[in-house]
């Protein structure tokens, strides 16, 4: 588990329960099923890059899909899924495919 995304959540009081698990869960369904719980309970980070190249994280629930086209209407600028490379250059998450 990423230390920095870890003290983020610490520093801003958000009190949540993180799972690391001894193998990789790709997919929120993938951890859904490792925990035993519906997938709706499961939240997801994904990654993006804006127009300007800054790094957008979104964490949502497993269940749902995520509308970029609204994501670039609140930033003011279009947005990308970002790569594994750009990520791990962000250091918001370990990429360990």
């Amino acid at each position: 588990m990423n230390n920095n995304f870890i003290n983020f959540l610490k520093l801003n009081n958000l009190d949540v329960e993180i799972h690391d698990f001894d193998e990789f869960t790709h997919t929120a369904q993938q951890a859904a099923t490792a925990l035993g719980c519906d997938v709706s309970q499961i939240a997801k980070s994904l990654i993006f890059k804006s127009a300007s190249g800054k790094p957008i994280l979104v964490i949502a629930s497993g269940s749902n899909r995520v509308d970029t086209s609204k994501i670039a209407k609140l930033l003011g600028e279009s947005i990308d899924k970002a790569g594994a490379d750009f990520a791990q250059a962000a250091e918001l998450l370990p990429i360990n495919w």
